[in-house]
C-alpha cells in the first residue's frame, strides 16, 4: 500500500480533528491550500494565522517516521527544528 505524502500539516502540535476533516489553531475554519498543499511553509507567518505557526509534534502519529519527514521537508526548503 502506498500512502501519499504527509504535510507539514500532519505533523504540527496546532493540528486537530473533527467532523469536517484536519483543522488547527492557527486556521480554525479552514487551512489554507497554500500551507496544505507546502506552497508556503507555515514556519513562516501568514495572512489570517493569528500569530500561530508550525510546531513540531514529536508524539505525532507519524513519530517512527519523523527523521524521514523532517530530511524531506528541509530538502524542500522548510526551515524545521527536529
Amino acid at each position: 500500500m502506498t500512502i501519499g505524502p504527509i504535510g507539514q500539516c500532519e505533523i504540527c502540535i496546532n493540528r486537530f480533528y473533527n467532523v469536517k476533516g484536519v483543522k488547527c489553531e492557527a486556521f480554525t475554519e479552514n487551512i489554507p491550500d497554500e500551507i496544505y498543499f507546502m506552497e508556503h511553509f507555515h514556519t513562516i507567518p501568514f495572512k489570517g494565522d493569528n500569530g500561530v505557526l508550525f510546531k513540531l509534534d514529536k508524539d505525532s502519529l507519524y513519530k517512527d517516521y519523523l527523521p524521514a519527514i523532517i530530511k524531506s521537508l528541509k530538502s524542500l526548503g522548510m526551515n524545521i527544528e527536529a
